[in-house]
C-alpha cells in the first residue's frame, strides 16, 4: 500500500484500499482509473491526460521553486507549495532536483517572485492568509469596484493576491517525483543573482520581500479599445513557438496598460488585462515576471 491506502492484489492484480475497522483491516476494489501518474510516478487516481489530480492543477500553475540543498531555481510542474507550512518553509515532501545533474530529492520552497501567482482559493490554511485576501478584495471593492461585479465573478478564480511572506512551522503531506520537470536555466541564475544581492545591492544574504501595506495599482482594461477590436485575432493566430511575437504583444499589452491609466482609465488597485488564447497566456506570464508587485486578473467578457 502507498501513502493513501491503494496497492495491488498480488493474484488479481487489482487495485484495493483498507479500511481499519476496529480491530480488522478490511480491503475493497478501488473504482476509478487508478495508475502510476506520469508526472509524480505516484500511484493515484488519474484524471486526465494520465495525470493525477495534483499534478495536473501543478501542470496549469508551473512555479518555481528553490532547491533546499543547491538553493538554485527549478520550475515543478506540481504544486509543491501545498507541502509548505508557511511561505519561508521547506516541503516536507521531496522532488528530484535536476539543477544539478544528480536528480537527488530534495525539499523546495516557493519562489517569493511566484508567491503572488498562487491562486488565492489554493493557499494552503496553514499560511493564514485568508483574512487579508478578503480585507484586499473588500478594499478594492469599496474603492469603485461595485459597477463590475459580474467582471469579478466570472474572472474570481484567476485572482491573485501579493502578500507578504510571514514564518511557520515545519510541516507537509505527500511525497513527488522526478518526471517531467522543465528546467528553467536564465530564470534560475537570475534569481539567484538577486537573492544574493540582499536590500541594498553588494552585500550578501538573502533579500526579503516587502510586506503588503496596500494593493498595488489596478487597471480595468476594455477589450474593445485594445487595437480597435482587432486584436483577438490577430493574437490568437500567432504561433506559440514564436518568441518575437510574444513579446511583441507583452508590450503592446503594457502600451494600452499604461495608456489607459493616464486617460483616466485608472479604477482601483491590481492590473485587468483581457487574455485568450496561448499567445496572450505566454505575454501575461512575462509581464508577471517583469512586474512581480503587481497581480493580474484576465478579463473574459466586456466592460459596460
Amino acid at each position: 500500500m502507498d501513502g493513501l491506502g491503494i496497492g495491488r492484489c498480488p493474484r488479481c492484480r487489482h487495485f484495493l484500499t483498507s479500511v481499519q475497522s476496529g480491530d480488522k483491516t478490511v480491503f475493497s476494489k478501488v473504482s476509478g482509473n487508478h495508475g502510476n501518474c506520469r508526472m509524480c510516478c505516484g500511484r493515484k487516481e488519474l484524471v486526465q491526460h494520465g495525470m493525477c489530480d495534483a499534478c495536473l492543477f501543478g501542470s496549469q500553475h508551473s512555479f518555481r521553486y528553490e532547491c533546499e540543498k543547491c538553493h538554485r531555481y527549478q520550475r515543478i510542474p506540481h504544486p509543491m507549495y501545498r507541502y509548505q507550512k508557511s511561505p519561508d518553509e521547506f516541503s516536507s515532501s521531496t522532488w528530484a532536483c535536476h539543477i544539478t545533474g544528480s536528480c537527488e530529492y530534495t525539499h523546495w520552497r516557493i519562489s517569493k517572485h511566484d508567491l503572488g501567482k498562487v491562486p488565492w482559493s489554493d493557499v494552503p490554511e496553514s499560511w493564514d492568509m485568508q483574512e487579508s485576501q478578503f480585507e484586499t478584495i473588500r478594499n478594492m471593492r469599496g474603492a469603485g469596484m461595485s459597477d463590475e461585479e459580474d467582471d469579478w465573478e466570472n474572472a474570481g478564480s484567476d485572482l491573485e493576491i501579493d502578500f507578504a511572506v510571514d514564518g511557520g512551522e515545519e510541516g507537509g503531506v505527500e511525497g513527488g517525483g522526478e518526471e517531467g520537470e522543465e528546467e528553467d536555466w536564465d530564470a534560475s541564475m537570475k534569481l539567484k543573482e538577486e537573492e544574493e544581492k540582499g536590500d541594498g545591492g553588494g552585500g550578501e544574504g538573502k533579500s526579503k520581500p516587502a510586506a503588503a501595506t496596500a494593493p498595488p495599482t489596478l487597471f480595468i482594461v476594455n477589450v474593445s479599445k485594445l487595437t480597435d477590436g482587432a486584436v483577438h485575432n490577430k493574437h490568437d493566430k500567432a504561433s506559440n513557438n514564436n518568441p518575437g511575437e510574444v513579446g511583441r504583444i507583452r508590450r503592446e499589452i503594457e502600451a494600452d496598460w499604461e495608456g489607459f491609466g493616464k486617460n483616466g482609465e485608472h479604477v482601483s488597485s491590481g492590473v485587468v488585462i483581457p487574455c485568450g488564447g496561448s499567445v496572450w497566456k505566454d505575454a501575461l506570464a512575462q509581464l508577471r515576471d517583469e512586474h512581480p508587485g503587481e497581480f493580474f486578473l484576465p478579463v473574459f467578457k466586456r466592460l459596460k
